[in-house]
């Protein structure tokens, strides 16, 4: 930090440093700070789209939602990130509105459909939704681009169990096992199968 201050104070028209200071202090958890030094960025460039999608992080940790949702907003029209469809994903998850984030998350998808992360959040929603058929494709695609990824495992291994396949939910269970062995919801969603297959002493 330091370091990226004494370089911003050396050249205080570097965009870059500015930035650089910014990280640091968001990372150090001093997200007001960030975000001062991000408006003093934002005069040398408004149109930076990691400049934008940073200020919106503080943001959402201050807990200015309308802003740093209008922050995304604007990192999205100068350059599509998935990272900031994510936040904004996120944020209206975090809102209880999961319509806006179907949307979202839906949007984020057709523009990077090899991303597991975001594959496997929406195949997610639509599981809450009650959407079966769309959260297994989803879930599948998300597993077919990280077959590790557990999020994606879980989601799909419950729609399996649901319908019975105890055996098939066991084969997925068992990578998510290797991935994440602590997870609670895993092991109750193995203990469950063992019950439904009426192995109640592996239960």
């Amino acid at each position: 930090l330091e370091s990226f201050q004494a370089a911003a104070m050396l050249n205080p028209n570097s965009l870059e440093n500015l930035k650089q200071v910014g990280r640091s202090l968001y990372l150090l958890g001093r997200h007001k700070a960030a975000l001062d030094i991000y408006a003093e960025a934002a005069k040398l460039s408004s149109q930076d789209p990691e400049l934008l999608h940073n200020q919106g992080v503080c943001l959402v940790y201050l807990n200015d939602y309308s802003k740093a949702e209008e922050c995304f907003k604007k990192a999205l029209s100068v350059q599509k990130t998935e990272h900031s469809y994510s936040q904004l994903g996120k944020m209206h998850i975090l809102r209880g509105d999961t319509d806006g984030a179907l949307a979202i998350y839906k949007k984020a998808v057709e523009n990077f459909p090899e991303n597991s992360e975001l594959l496997s959040v929406l195949g997610l929603l639509y599981l809450q939704m009650g959407d079966t058929q769309r959260a297994f494709e989803h879930l599948g695609n998300a597993m077919t681009y990280d077959p590790q990824n557990t999020k994606a495992i879980m989601g799909a291994g419950s729609i399996i169990q649901d319908h019975g396949d105890y055996d098939v939910a066991l084969t997925k269970y068992r990578v998510a096992a290797s991935v994440t062995p602590e997870s609670h919801a895993l092991w109750n969603n193995i203990g469950m199968c063992f019950f439904g297959k009426k192995k109640y002493v592996a239960a």
